[in-house]
């Protein structure tokens, strides 16, 4: 089995009792996309989203009668991008666009004038350093600096400066090399609760599998339904129920689940 390694006491000691058909009826999965499912890039479009990644993606939906999600701060139309064999349940852009089980876009009604206003001013201030990408969400504004990664405190200041005049409505939520300006009322925990509510999530247990802060509010929201939150690459996380070192370790232990629900062995280990 793939190296996850659990906190003791954690609610998924619980899932590894239960046999494998009844945790498969019982598990739903809400998963971040870039740095778990996949290894980051360059650039956003660079990533690359093995093949291998989708058939099991789309064996464990199948599995969980539905109940997979993916939770990401990309467009909705990017998802569809990277996945473009399968349309999956979405939660994008960090919640401000979702696409529910029926499979049918909707996307939030929000429109915020505060980002409006900004959008140009953070335009303008960009070429003060090489090396940057803006990615203009629509419901966000995504500015990473990967290949210039020196310039990090400074921008980060010069952005947290800029929000502070749209402070009521926006917030900055930093990444892995990605600074993100959204408006404050919503976040990755809003899809875990949203699609709690409907099944075929409804009554299950869920567990959250992301990499960096921007999916702690998932997390914090699968625990608040007595699921779990498993964190990659960052042991530090008090939040997290368990730790699995790297994307590739997520795409193993994911394959070896839905090879154990096929089995009938105990899946959650």
């Amino acid at each position: 089995m793939p190296p996850l390694e659990l906190q003791p006491g954690s609610p998924a000691m619980r899932l590894n009792r239960l046999e494998p058909d009844e945790l498969r009826r019982r598990l739903a999965l809400f998963l971040d996309i870039d740095g778990t499912l996949i290894d980051l890039a360059a650039t956003p479009q660079s990533v690359v989203v093995p093949d291998t990644l989708m058939i099991v993606l789309r064996t464990l939906e199948l599995q969980l009668d539905g109940a997979l999600a993916l939770v990401t701060g990309r467009s909705l139309t990017d998802v569809d991008r990277l996945f473009s064999t399968h349309r999956f349940v979405v939660g994008a852009q960090h919640g401000g666009e979702m696409r529910g089980p029926a499979r049918q876009p909707r996307q939030e009604l929000i429109f915020v004038a505060a980002l409006n206003r900004l959008r140009p001013r953070v335009e303008t201030i960009l070429p003060s350093w090489k090396g940057l990408l803006l990615e203009d969400k629509g419901r966000s504004i995504a500015i990473h600096y990967r290949q210039n990664p020196g310039v990090a405190y400074e921008l980060k200041t010069t952005l947290h400066r800029l929000i502070a005049t749209e402070a009521d409505a926006l917030e900055l939520l930093e990444g892995k090399f990605v600074f993100e300006i959204k408006p404050k009322n919503f976040d990755k925990g809003d899809v875990v609760r949203a699609l709690m509510m409907v099944a075929p999530f409804k009554e299950r247990v869920p567990i959250f599998i992301g990499d960096d802060e921007t999916d702690r509010a998932g997390m914090a929201a699968s625990r608040a339904h007595s699921g779990c939150a498993i964190r990659v690459g960052d042991k530090r996380d008090l939040l997290a129920d368990g730790f699995l070192p790297s994307p590739a370790a997520t795409r193993a232990w994911l394959r070896e689940l839905s090879i154990r629900f096929d089995r009938g062995v105990t899946a959650a280990q």
